[in-house]
């Protein structure tokens, strides 16, 4: 299961869904879990694109879809036009200024 929530310039965390997926056992150790292709996003010269910065995704797993394991973070961003951090399970994101692209 996971759930995915963006971060805005703001630094706010808006929550876009949670997801169930089945697994794909790769090895006794490791399963790897499809996620839905998300929308290219384009930049033209003159305008920036929305203000999300960042995509959140905590995830976490289970073999019997009741019980789940403590969640996992990952953080998706663009490093060069962005600065991401987490502190104490709070996660700070800053888009950098003067940059050229």
């Amino acid at each position: 299961m996971f759930c995915v929530f963006q971060i805005n310039e703001g630094n706010e965390v808006l929550p876009e869904g949670n997801y169930q997926v089945t697994g794909v056992p790769q090895t006794y150790m490791e399963v790897s879990c499809p996620l839905e292709q998300s929308e290219e996003r384009y930049v033209n010269a003159k305008d920036d694109i929305d203000d999300i910065v960042a995509r959140v995704y905590n995830i976490s797993l289970s073999n019997d879809g009741v019980n789940f394991s403590e969640k996992d973070t990952l953080l998706v961003y663009d490093s060069v036009c962005v600065t991401c951090s987490k502190t104490q399970g709070v996660i700070k994101c800053i888009k950098k200024v003067d940059i050229q692209i």
